[in-house]
């Protein structure tokens, strides 16, 4: 087993080593299982595979049924952070709203706020913006499932409360098995998720906003003024 290990592992080096080095460019079809066992020395079909595995674990290939294994060309699409509040200015557009125990990562940011509300965006990306609960009693709104007109800024100064800072947050992760089923990932395809949260003049986070993008598509910008 240690022997087989070592030969599939060997024979992915060789290739990720021609792929670094641009003989295959991104898009470009691999040689196939009969021609990698006659440079290999005749090695299993099963080692052969196992090495494709491991170079599309790694991000580095595509499996096509019937066609082969290809370089993986990552083409991203530009992002900005997630807008919360009314940014499609559609009042007829829902959106889920629940009321909540703050989930761990939430509640890490927001600490003292055990109880929000949860409003999700079925936009492209998914958004998730949390609201302390105790904010509900002057903007009854955000219990309303639909797409508000006004931003979080916006909505926070009805409350009283100036947003003075944003902080963005992104992990470079790889999914879980029920993300990459949701957003349709191959193996080996990896995923940025972001956190921006809005706090007030005195450090207390009012508003974070949460999603998850493809990171073999789309790239996150932040524009510094």
């Amino acid at each position: 087993m240690a022997e087989r290990q070592l030969l599939y592992t060997q024979i992915a080096a060789s290739i990720r080593a021609d792929i670094e080095a641009g003989k295959y460019g991104p898009g470009d079809r691999l040689p196939s299982e009969a021609e990698l066992k006659r440079k290999f020395g005749n090695v299993s079909t099963h080692t052969i595979r196992q090495a494709f595995r491991e170079l599309q674990e790694a991000g580095l290939t595509r499996a096509e049924h019937g066609r082969g294994v290809f370089v993986r060309a990552y083409q991203r699409e530009v992002v900005a952070p997630a807008q919360g509040g009314g940014t499609s200015g559609d009042p007829t557009r829902l959106v889920e709203v629940t009321k909540m125990v703050a989930p761990p990562h939430i509640a890490d940011l927001m600490p003292g706020e055990e109880q929000v509300v949860r409003r999700v965006a079925n936009r492209n990306p998914q958004v998730k913006s949390y609201y302390p609960r105790r904010v509900l009693e002057s903007l009854p709104e955000l219990d309303e499932p639909f797409e508000l007109a006004e931003s979080d800024h916006e909505l926070m100064t009805r409350t009283g409360v100036t947003i003075a800072s944003e902080t963005v947050d992104v992990i470079a992760r790889m999914p879980t098995r029920e993300e990459a089923n949701a957003l349709g990932l191959a193996a080996g395809t990896p995923v940025l998720e972001y956190l921006v949260a809005l706090t007030d003049a005195t450090g207390t986070v009012m508003v974070v906003r949460e999603a998850l993008l493809r990171g073999d598509a789309n790239k996150l910008r932040i524009e510094l003024r």
